[in-house]
């Protein structure tokens, strides 16, 4: 649209690029002229700042925890050496350590060349030292073991317990199947952190056990302690009690127990367990056991007698 020719043209004033408002047109007398509002119109398009919107910011990003890192392995025990015994003196021929202190002081009197079974009774502290050395005789001594005994019928729990068989691992009771095969009786009570690996290595190098008893807090057998006897008909014929701490509620385990007592059927499976309660302000232990044979429960008969040497086992 053209602006009337009587209108006069107005130089724009330096500093400014474009009329943009009101006031300016009334300077210029063009508010009044109907053409003066399409041009403010017009020229506002171009010169109207632009309003920029904000990208709004991105929420920030969720803390990854770091992983952690794994747990170590515990260190290992550290080493015991004992040195050998070169010339073990005749010994008897049950060596019978009723208290830590009789160990002590008797030990290399008792144990000889005529020893053929050892036993731990409730006064005693067993640890892999023990064990080792009596691996310290050497074979004279070792190879003609019958019976290794650990015999805490009676276990004192009180606050001052002075007898457990905690101190003993697998890597001791391994090292006593390798060099001990004349084996026919092996009793440990009160052990923990025991397993499998040292049973299966009495069942390969322990030709003569009929008497297997493992048991203890923490020591639970799992369905390989079974498998093993299930899969080698052959290893240890003789076999007529294992006695060890399993659970009865686990399937594969109970499964692979019935299956060895359908293949054997002398041998008698007996699942012992333990509980503590307080009595008298100090604590109790109770056993518990249950017997399978021919893969049934079975009871055993009980003898008439005031001793426990009276009982099946």
């Amino acid at each position: 649209m053209a602006l009337p020719a009587s209108t006069p043209m107005v130089p724009r004033p330096e500093g400014r690029k474009a009329p943009v408002s009101v006031v300016y047109l009334r300077q210029v007398g063009l508010f009044a002229a109907p053409a003066a509002t399409a041009l403010w119109r017009a020229v506002s398009t171009f010169t109207r700042p632009t309003t920029v919107t904000p990208i709004p910011a991105l929420p920030p990003a969720p803390a990854v925890a770091a992983e952690p890192e794994p747990a170590r392995p515990p260190p290992p025990p550290p080493q015991v050496w004992i040195p050998p015994i070169d010339k073990p003196g005749p010994g008897i021929k049950d060596a019978d350590f009723k208290e830590t202190h009789h160990w002590d002081s008797t030990h290399r009197r008792l144990i000889g060349n005529t020893t053929r079974h050892i036993k731990f009774g409730p006064g005693m502290k067993l640890t892999d030292t023990h064990i080792l050395t009596i691996l310290a005789f050497g074979p004279r001594v070792c190879k003609k073991l019958l019976s290794f005994t650990v015999d805490f019928s009676y276990t004192d729990d009180s606050y001052k317990d002075h007898n457990a068989a905690f101190g003993i691992s697998n890597s001791s009771l391994v090292a006593l199947a390798r060099a001990c095969p004349s084996l026919s009786k092996v009793t440990i009570q009160s052990a923990r952190n025991v397993g499998d690996v040292c049973l299966l290595t009495f069942y390969q190098h322990c030709p003569r056990l009929n008497f297997i008893e493992i048991r203890g807090y923490s020591c639970e057998f799992t369905e390989t302690a079974f498998a093993a006897l299930r899969n080698n008909p052959d290893w240890m014929p003789k076999l007529k009690k294992l006695r060890l701490s399993f659970s009865e509620h686990d399937k594969p385990v109970m499964k692979a127990m019935r299956e060895v007592g359908k293949l054997r059927e002398t041998l008698v499976v007996t699942s012992v367990s333990t509980s503590e309660y307080k009595k008298w302000g100090d604590w109790v232990t109770e056993t518990y056991e249950e017997h399978w044979k021919k893969g049934r429960k079975w009871d055993p008969p009980v003898k008439s007698g005031p001793f426990l040497d009276d009982i099946w086992w």
